[in-house]
């Protein structure tokens, strides 16, 4: 009989079966059939509809029938279920997340018997292949009861611990972190169960164990659980440094020191929970040993023959990126000067086969590229934009480079005041840069994508953090603005047509990368000029209106009080960094300004939204002031329209500068002093207050009302009478002098606005605190 009429008949038993009892004598038959090499999908479909997925999940969680042992009912369910949860239709259906905690219910109790072997295999390959399908299955895998049971049977090694630990890798490999959501101390558990594992292991598992650490460490939850060092962190880095000094073979070392940048990645290369004699000789060896992986897979070697060794190698150049970070930081790990330069000499070198090997690659035919290698470029580029940002290196080089083609233009072509060995520099980093220039000529958009691509700009991303501790760009930068600048927009563009969700997971934020660079570049006069050919100013203001938008529900909401003093939630420091960028390119271009539309349009929207910000976020609300100062003043036609919007915006520029300095925070109340609210964040706002009193000052003289209402706020007077409280020297001469002008400017302005600094004994304060500028005009 054909294994299609025999599924006809079972099916139709199945189907006509009065009972569960009648049913269940009919299953008997059909693991068999289904593992029939002609059973094909048609055939198992029509089985398992004839059984039901209700009826499996009745047996499951079901009391077994008289004379059935419980042991052999819920045996005959799992059998049956693994059978069919190869199938998409079965493992992906909704009725899998019913299934999975009746499964773990079974799994937990036959973990401790040895002789359920094999419904430990059919429950596990149930699950796997749920894990496997993804959708609700998976989704059920994610609750706390599954994750609990997989870390208590591979950390208490009981029967089916493989199969457990293969599930969870599958689940840690999907979902990293989520994994651990609302459990963070099961991670620390199995970190702790699997690193004691490693330090007790000497036969060939222990590079096994090095990849099943380097999984759960990749899916580390963020912030990383609190825990003694001892529990897992100490005894992984000694666990590392033994296995790192000790002679090991090819195939040995990709498994430690994948791990090892793990640890980098998840933990950093301050590495605080071991001894600093231990810390300092652990990053020693394991930079060596990267940068020594660096050179074996890029010198002398073909881009295809280098990509096979992309892991490793990508994992290598993001150790060599945290290193830079760490020598050229604020806090770097005290080497003595021979274990510093040992460091340096290794990761020149390093990077050194990284530019050779891009030289090589450009000679060799490019090959069309995909969208994977695109999203890789993007990565790329993000890296390099945040050296861009975090690095003042870079901004001296650019000027340099800027200052070169100037002189070229001019005929010279000539460098002025560089070594040999930065014009060597130069040259090996000429040809890479180039290459990546070429990359975006023509149409705008990257060409094509490939693993080959991916590769060459992970090595372009650890050449530029080199040239950013080491020394200055090359003029070749300047002709890669464009092409990035043209990368950042249209990334930003993908994302606004995306959900955020969507967007935040395929498309990186570049533009955003790019901002930190942009508020040092829109500084410089020839950077700003290729910038602006390229409607940079534009894009930031898009950029701006976009970036309010995902802001907006946390500008309205106070900020916590022991928050205060601490860095701004990404979304608002966004906002800043783009205040930045548009506050230099609205003093130093404003013809451009005064002209522009969209300028105006920024500056109505700002005067109308400033009131809606919550004062806590003080940065953001004096960059927005200072801003709104600026774009009234550059359009002062505006400002002259009494509009009830542009009052409150006053009042709201008067208080940001007013409540910035007084008398009642200093001790004793003897000094001029920045008020209590504003240290914390002085150093961000000191430079925006100085320039917002100047550009007040200015437009007080240019708008009639605006001047009165200052004198009817009663500040002059305030100003006047706080320097009258306090001795000549108690007070920084900068603040004198930036009010002097301040008051000298309204003095100017308005005839009642030198009264009120006669009324308020000015005269006096003016030669207590040497004020011979406005001494002049109250003399008068």
């Amino acid at each position: 009989m054909s294994a299609k009429a025999d599924v006809q008949r079972y099916a139709d038993m199945l189907k006509k079966a009065g009972s569960d009892t009648e049913k269940f004598a009919a299953l008997l038959m059909v693991t068999k059939l289904v593992n029939a090499a002609d059973c094909g999908e048609e055939e198992r479909k029509q089985l398992f509809d004839a059984i039901g997925f209700k009826y499996l999940l009745r047996m499951l969680g079901s009391p077994a029938p008289p004379g059935c042992p419980p042991e052999l009912f819920r045996s005959i369910a799992l059998t049956i279920l693994s059978c069919f949860s190869q199938d998409e239709s079965v493992s992906g259906s909704p009725a899998m997340a019913e299934a999975v905690p009746l499964i773990c219910d079974v799994l937990r109790e036959a973990s401790g018997d040895e002789e359920q072997l094999v419904m430990l295999s059919d429950g596990y390959q149930c699950l796997e292949a749920a894990a496997r399908a993804g959708g609700p299955g998976r989704a059920a895998l994610l609750a706390p009861a599954p994750v609990t049971l997989l870390v208590d049977v591979i950390c208490s090694t009981l029967c089916g611990a493989e199969a457990a630990w293969r599930l969870l890798r599958r689940l840690l490999r999907a979902e990293r972190a989520a994994v651990w959501r609302g459990r963070p101390e099961l991670f620390t558990r199995l970190m702790r169960s699997l690193t004691m594992d490693l330090q007790l292991e000497e036969t060939e598992q222990r590079w096994t164990l090095c990849a099943d650490l380097r999984v759960a460490l990749l899916s580390a939850p963020e912030p990383l659980p609190e825990s003694e060092p001892d529990q897992w962190r100490r005894p992984l880095l000694d666990a590392l440094l033994t296995m790192l000094t000790s002679r090991l073979t090819a195939q040995q070392r990709g498994p430690v020191l994948l791990l090892t940048a793990a640890v980098v990645e998840v933990l950093g290369v301050r590495h605080t929970a071991l001894e600093p004699d231990r810390q300092r000789q652990l990053v020693m060896v394991y930079t060596n040993l990267f940068c020594i992986e660096i050179r074996m897979g890029l010198e002398d070697r073909t881009l295809a023959q280098a990509v096979k060794h992309s892991e490793l190698l990508t994992s290598s150049f993001l150790v060599l990126e945290k290193m830079f970070e760490m020598l050229i930081g604020e806090s770097p790990i005290e080497f003595d000067a021979k274990q510093r330069q040992q460091l340096i000499v290794a990761m020149r070198g390093a990077c050194g086969a990284v530019i050779t090997f891009l030289t090589a690659v450009m000679k060799e035919d490019a090959p069309e590229l995909s969208r994977t290698q695109t999203m890789f470029i993007y990565s790329c580029i993000r890296v390099a934009l945040a050296w861009l940002a975090e690095t003042m290196f870079i901004y001296s080089c650019i000027r340099v480079a800027l200052a070169w083609l100037a002189e070229v233009g001019q005929g010279s072509g000539q460098v002025r005041g560089h070594s040999v060995q930065t014009m060597f520099i130069y040259s090996c980093i000429r040809v890479a840069l180039a290459w990546l220039a070429e990359v975006g000529q023509g149409s705008g958009q990257v060409r094509g994508h490939s693993v080959q691509t991916m590769f060459i700009y992970s090595c372009i991303r650890v050449a530029l953090a080199w040239l950013a501790e080491e020394t200055a760009y090359p003029d070749e930068v300047l002709h890669l603005v464009p092409f990035l600048l043209r990368m950042c927009t249209e990334t930003f563009e993908m994302r606004r047509q995306q959900s955020a969700a969507a967007a935040a997971a395929e498309v990186p934020d570049l533009l955003r990368m790019l901002l930190p660079a942009l508020c040092h570049l829109t500084a410089d006069d020839r950077a700003r000029y290729v910038l602006l050919m390229l409607d940079c100013d534009q894009t930031l203001i898009e950029y701006f209106h976009h970036r309010w938008e995902l802001a907006a529900p946390l500008l309205s909401e106070p900020r916590p009080a022991a928050q205060l003093d601490d860095p701004p939630a990404e979304p608002v420091q966004a906002l800043i960094t783009v205040c930045g960028c548009l506050m230099n390119i609205v003093v130093m271009e404003a013809d451009r300004v005064t002209a522009s539309s969209e300028f105006l349009s920024l500056q109505r929207f700002l005067v109308q939204q400033l009131a809606g910000v919550d004062g806590s976020h003080l940065v953001l609300r004096s960059n927005l002031t200072v801003l709104g100062l600026l774009l009234l003043h550059r359009h002062a036609a505006a400002a002259r329209q009494h509009q009830t919007e542009l009052v409150r915006f006053a009042q709201a520029a008067v208080r940001f500068l007013w409540d910035a300095h007084n008398v009642d925070d200093s001790l004793n109340q003897q000094s001029v002093v920045v008020a209590t609210r504003y240290r914390g964040v002085w150093d961000d706002l000191k430079e925006l207050w100085f320039l917002g009193l100047q550009v007040l000052s200015q437009l007080a003289a240019e708008v009639d009302w605006l001047t009165e209402f200052i004198l009817d706020s009663g500040w002059v007077t305030e100003i006047v009478r706080m320097f009258g409280s306090v001795r000549f020297g108690y007070a920084e001469e900068s603040v004198i002098k930036a009010f002097e002008g301040f008051l000298v400017s309204l003095a100017r302005a308005s005839p009642a606005a030198l009264e009120a600094v006669k009324a308020a004994d000015g005269e006096k304060v003016c030669r207590t605190h040497r004020m011979r500028e406005l001494a002049a005009l109250v003399k008068k």
